[in-house]
Parts: structure tokens; C-alpha cells; sequence
């Protein structure tokens, strides 16, 4: 009878534990059974510490029944910085680590994958580059990163295995275009030895890397070609790996010049050093194996692509399509030739009143001839052939400059007259001065008027039409005593005849210098703007 009672306890207890696990509410036999409340969940387990390289930072990797979390802690100071993507938000729901899911880049910067791949869910990866503020842990950046393998099989570390080749792009969290490239190269154990980067424009335009073969063994080739306001830096390098990734250089090649012809900052165009330098690069890139990375300004990012698909950068191509090094060195000088022309003005000075004449010449890079250029330098030498003084003047507004030959009680000046205008306000400026023994300028008069010719503007302000015209009475004495050396003055090349005949831009084809006098002409002027 006991036993039974026993059973019939155990029977009825099982029932109830059975609905209770069932939900809801349910009565039974006068006995009301309550839904029992859900357990706390356990905290996610650690799944796989990943230590930095330098064992500053650790990375942990947490997984639950339907979410992944990874934490970065600082070590020393504790702080934890918990991943979100670069949108500022978590790991989706449904969304796990891969098997192998993180891995260190340097002590700071932790390459993460989120998501299995296939049916398990797409895969992303993303760049953590951490930063400590104080006592707190945060990234100070997260970007996205795609990639691929490329098949290359080069051994550039020598350890006597194929190195792997990987191509890795960081994307713009904002936009999703690129912001920089990466090749990796790992060698013959699978690690990362080594990265060359290449911004997604501008300057890696210039910047090629080959593979190439030297005595018989695989090597880096890269090539810098830039140019910047005219000046040109070209330099080579070739050089392989060690199995840590260490650059070993070997051939090194350089020569810097300028293509600002008859500009007063062209230093350097030496047609041998160029040459030298343009049939070493053909003689290379003509044995390379492929194009591992640049950056075409047509076809964009290439990898692993032919060697025979590069073109050479500023100013080579033309010189590099060449047979030898003779006739590069030789289409060079042509070059320097057609873009310099040099023109020795009539006349002789003693701008520096020491008895001894002075030369003036004019170089221009228009080609052709003179007035096709749009840069010009006034060049003054002495009896010597010595260089002394320099002055320049262009086409473009801001650079226009109008330069004279005076003489003035039987001594001679240069007058540098510049009446500019910008947005209705015009800036009247002149300087009469002799040079030194050095070049130097000595000034003996100068002078300046100012006026705006906003007539139907609310911020037009009266012109003082004496004071200008004082002004001009005053330069243009000096204009009709002169010869014109080099004047642009509304985008207007001049050079040779009187300077009696110059009219400022500002008034040509106004009534200024039809009537009496200049007073006069202007007040007209004025009546008529008005």
C-alpha cells in the first residue's frame, strides 16, 4: 500500500511538472500550477582569446544561443571596448564568428570577420585600429575590408616556397568606395611578412610595383613617377624579402628636373641624367614579369596583370617608346630646345649706374615663338654674361606684370607698373627704382591710388577723381619717357615699342584719355558709369 501511495505521488508530481513546462496556467485536480520563470541566461562563453602581438590588448570572442559579442581589453588598465560595426552598431542577431575569426595586424589593430559564409550568412571584415583616452578603450576607426588571393607564386622572402599574394581594400564607412589598397605577402609558413599600400587616387597614380626576375631569383620592382608644379621626382628600387619581411634593397635609381621653361624657378633639365635614368626603366620593365599593383587613371586599381599593359608617367612615354639611349637623350634636348625661347632685347642699360652696360633678355615658353607663350622672364646681365636681376609676368590675372625701361636725367630706371582690378576695386601701383652691385632693388620713387568703380552698387564709395587722376599724370610722365620691356597687362603679351602708347586695362577703350586731360577723361568716366 505504501509502495503504491509512493507511486501515485511520483505520478502526480511528474504531471504537474510536465504542464508546468508547457505554460500557461492550468488547474488540476484543485491544485493550480504556475508557469515557473524563465532561468537567467549563463553569461556567453569565451569561445577564443586572441592576444596582440605585444600582449597589451586581448580579444575575446563571446557566442550565445543567438547573438556573438567580441570585447578588446586593455590589459593594464582593464578598459574594454566591445566591436560594433562602422555604423556604430552590433554584430546582427544570427550573425557568428568563422572558425578562424580574428587576427592582429600590429599591437594596436585587430583584423575582425563577422558572419560564416555561405548559408551560414554572408561575411564581412572589418579593421579595428584601437586608441586609449585616458581610462577609456575606443577605435578609432572601423573600416570595412574586402579582399582577395591572388595567384602569383613568386617567392620573394627566398625561403624556397611560394609566397601567398593577397589584395586588400579599405572601403569609406559613408560612401562604400574605396579609400586605399593593400597587397600582402605572406610567406612560405602563411604569415603576414610584408604590405605595400596605395591611396585609391591622386598620388598612387604615379606608383607601380613589379614583379621582376634578377639573376635568376624573383623580385620587387617599384617605380615612382610624380610631378608637382612642374617639378619631377622619378626613382626606382629593386629588392626582395627576408622571411620576416625585412626590405633588402639592391638597384637603386633617381633623377629629379623641372618643365618649368622660361619660368624664374626652373632649375634643372639634364637630358643625359634622364635619359640614363628613362633606359634603365625600359630595360627593366621590358624583363617584368607582371604589374602586381598600381593604379591606372583609366582602368583604375590592376593586379597580377601583364607587364606589357604599363605606360610610362609624366613626360616618358614618348622618350621610352625610343630605341636607345642616344635618341632619348637627344628627343630630350629637342624637347628643352622647343620649350625655352630666348630673345636678347634691343638696346643696352646701366640699371646699376656703374658705368658698365647691362644686356636684357626675354625667355618665354610659348615654342613657337613668343607670343604663344604664357609665362615670360625678364633677364638682366651684366657685362660678364652674369645673371644679375630677374623679373616675371604671365597671361593669367594674377600673374600679370608690366615692366619699363626709363631714362631719367640721364640715368636709367626699370618701372614696374601694376594697376590691378578685382570685383569692381581697382589698385593703382607703381615703383621707379635703380639696382645695386648685388641686383638688389633701390627704390627712387614709388606711389598708389585707389577707387572702385561699383557704380550701382550700395557699397560704391566716391572716387577721389583729382587724386587719381594726379596719379596717373604722374606714371604716365614717366610711360611716355620709356621703352616697354615686358608688359601683360590684360592678359595682353607686349614687349618692344613705346610706353606712351600702354593703356591700363581698367580704362582701355574708355573716355579717359580722349579729352584735354586726364582730369577730365575721367570725370567723363564717371559720369557715364554713373
Amino acid at each position: 500500500m505504501v509502495f503504491f501511495m509512493r507511486k501515485r505521488v511520483i505520478w502526480i508530481l511528474a504531471v504537474c511538472l510536465l504542464l508546468a513546462g508547457c505554460g500557461g496556467k492550468t488547474d488540476m485536480i484543485g491544485v493550480t500550477v504556475v508557469e515557473k520563470e524563465p532561468a537567467v541566461n549563463d553569461p556567453c562563453p569565451v569561445v577564443e582569446i586572441l592576444a596582440s602581438p605585444d600582449g597589451v590588448y586581448t580579444a575575446e570572442a563571446r557566442t550565445c544561443r543567438t547573438y556573438a559579442e567580441v570585447f578588446i581589453r586593455h590589459n593594464a588598465s582593464g578598459a574594454e571596448w566591445q566591436f560594433a560595426l562602422p555604423d556604430g552598431g552590433p554584430i546582427p542577431e544570427y550573425t557568428f564568428l568563422p572558425e578562424t575569426w580574428g587576427e592582429w595586424l600590429e599591437a594596436n589593430t585587430l583584423l575582425l570577420t563577422v558572419g560564416q559564409g555561405g548559408d551560414a550568412g554572408e561575411q564581412h571584415t572589418y579593421r579595428c585600429s584601437l586608441e586609449l583616452d585616458g581610462e577609456a578603450l575606443t577605435a578609432a576607426s572601423v573600416l570595412e575590408q574586402t579582399g582577395e588571393m591572388l595567384d602569383a607564386g613568386y617567392d620573394f622572402t627566398r625561403d624556397g616556397t611560394a609566397d601567398g599574394l593577397e589584395r586588400m581594400t579599405l572601403l569609406d564607412p559613408d560612401t562604400g568606395e574605396p579609400l586605399w589598397h593593400e597587397l600582402w605577402v605572406r610567406n612560405g609558413a602563411g604569415e603576414r611578412v610584408w604590405s605595400y599600400t596605395m591611396a585609391a587616387g591622386g598620388p598612387s597614380w604615379d606608383t607601380t610595383l613589379f614583379a621582376v626576375e634578377v639573376n635568376g631569383q624573383d623580385c620587387l620592382l617599384e617605380l615612382v613617377t610624380a610631378m608637382g608644379q612642374g617639378n619631377c621626382s622619378y626613382f626606382y628600387e629593386i629588392f626582395t624579402l627576408s622571411e620576416t619581411g625585412e626590405r633588402q634593397s639592391g638597384e637603386l635609381g633617381e633623377v629629379q628636373f623641372d618643365v618649368n621653361f622660361g619660368s624664374p624657378i626652373h632649375e634643372s633639365f639634364d637630358c643625359a641624367a634622364i635619359a640614363d635614368f628613362l633606359w634603365r626603366v625600359k630595360e627593366l620593365t621590358a624583363g617584368a614579369d607582371s604589374i602586381l599593383m598600381d593604379i591606372d587613371a583609366v582602368d583604375g586599381l590592376r593586379c597580377c596583370v601583364p607587364a606589357s599593359v604599363f605606360t610610362h608617367g609624366y613626360h616618358c612615354g614618348e622618350f621610352v617608346a625610343l630605341d636607345s639611349r642616344e635618341a632619348m637623350e637627344a628627343a630630350l634636348e629637342q624637347r628643352a630646345a622647343e620649350s625655352e625661347l630666348v630673345e636678347v632685347l634691343p638696346g643696352t642699360y646701366d640699371f646699376d649706374h656703374d658705368g658698365q652696360m647691362e644686356t636684357l633678355e626675354l625667355v618665354g615658353n610659348g615654342g613657337e615663338s613668343m607670343e604663344a607663350g604664357s609665362f615670360w622672364v625678364l633677364r638682366l646681365k651684366n657685362a660678364a654674361g652674369e645673371l644679375i636681376w630677374s623679373d616675371c609676368a604671365a597671361t593669367s590675372h594674377a600673374g600679370e606684370n608690366n615692366l619699363f625701361a626709363c631714362h631719367i636725367d640721364g640715368q636709367d630706371y626699370l618701372l614696374r607698373y601694376n594697376p590691378w582690378m578685382g570685383q569692381g576695386y581697382a589698385t593703382l601701383h607703381y615703383t621707379l627704382f635703380s639696382l645695386d652691385q648685388d641686383g638688389g632693388e633701390v627704390e627712387l620713387r614709388e606711389n598708389s591710388a585707389a577707387f572702385d568703380n561699383n557704380f550701382n552698387s550700395q557699397y560704391h564709395e566716391e572716387i577721389d577723381v583729382e587724386a587719381v587722376a594726379a596719379f596717373l599724370e604722374e606714371v604716365h610722365g614717366y610711360l611716355d619717357e620709356s621703352a616697354v620691356l615686358l608688359a601683360t597687362d590684360g592678359g595682353r603679351f607686349a614687349s618692344g615699342g613705346s610706353g606712351a602708347d600702354f593703356e591700363e586695362d581698367i580704362f582701355r577703350g574708355t573716355e579717359v584719355y580722349q579729352g584735354d586731360s586726364i582730369l577730365e577723361g575721367l570725370r567723363s568716366w564717371e559720369q557715364t558709369g554713373q
